[in-house]
């Protein structure tokens, strides 16, 4: 046991795999790096394996920001591994009815052409109901062979959450206050993946993305010690939403607003992802001002 005079949560989430028959010993994720590693080496191996509809076929499950980002890749990465005339398929399972029509109007039309120029395809109003060694099966009864699955779907924060004695949202993150606190608690914040946190006054709340987690932890990091020091707190507020999505060899692309309007796609998008990855969303240098411009909860991100 632990005392504490204050306490911030901010233990992320996680991939919640469903009891579907065969998900957990058959498909694979990308959600932490380990997991990662394990479908890099499971991809290399395929070259072992004979010619088959089967080897060359991976279904992603879930059409939202990873499984698409995900299945992007799929195209150029089993060419690399199997060969430039491999007869490759990529098909991602969705229940939406439109190709990328869970991340928007605009950015849909955009999906849609990237996954025909990469060559992927989507399986629209279907979900997989069970996962096997040779492929999966759909609540339609229809079979896809593949070896490869890869389940993107099912987030939730993490389950320490459900500790602490609050009001949870549906994704189990906790409902907060403008300043980052739990509701009904004194000296506990949440905050990252575990906050159920509005952005705006217009009725948006922050997502599992991590845009919103660096907020959010400069933010409660800033009140905590506030209510620390018995200072004013800063309300957090994040009023512009961005997003880019990497569409693998096609480019990406970069859209502005809750309605994400596309701002920048292909090779421009494609330079502004690289840099989000590679530079924006790492901890500073290992020096005391760069940390502390780090942690400015009035310095925007976007």
């Amino acid at each position: 046991m632990c005392s504490y005079d204050k306490l911030v949560l901010a233990t992320g989430s996680g991939l919640a795999l469903p009891n579907a028959p065969g998900v957990t010993e058959y498909a694979f994720d990308v959600d932490q790096i380990e997991q990662a590693m394990r479908l890099e080496a499971h991809l290399k191996a395929l070259a072992n394996q004979p010619e088959s509809r089967a080897r060359n076929t991976v279904v992603v499950a879930g059409g939202g920001f990873t499984g698409i980002e995900t299945a992007a890749e799929m195209p150029a990465r089993l060419r690399e591994i199997l060969g430039e005339q491999a007869a490759v398929e990529v098909i991602i399972v969705d229940r939406g009815s439109k190709v990328g029509g869970a991340m928007g109007e605009q950015i849909a039309e955009t999906i849609a052409q990237a996954s025909d120029a990469l060559g992927v395809t989507w399986k629209l109003q279907a979900s997989v109901v069970s996962v096997d060694a040779g492929g999966v099966t759909l609540d339609s009864g229809e079979r896809l062979e593949a070896s490869t699955v890869i389940w993107t779907t099912g987030v939730r924060a993490h389950g320490l959450a459900t500790q602490i004695p609050g009001e949870r949202d549906g994704l189990g993150r906790l409902h907060v206050d403008a300043n980052l606190k739990v509701l009904g608690q004194d000296d506990i914040y949440a905050t990252g993946d575990v906050a159920h946190a509005a952005t705006d006054d217009l009725g948006n709340h922050a997502l599992m993305t991590c845009q919103h987690a660096i907020m959010l932890g400069r933010f409660s990091g800033h009140n905590v010690a506030a209510d620390v020091l018995g200072v004013t707190p800063l309300p957090y507020r994040q009023p512009k939403y961005v997003t880019c999505l990497d569409l693998g060899a096609w480019g990406a692309v970069y859209t502005e607003g809750w309605d994400r309007q596309v701002k920048l796609v292909r090779e421009e998008a494609k330079a502004l992802k690289t840099q989000i990855n590679t530079v924006w969303i790492y901890p500073p240098a290992a020096d005391r001002d760069a940390a502390w411009a780090a942690a400015d909860p009035l310095v925007p991100i976007a």
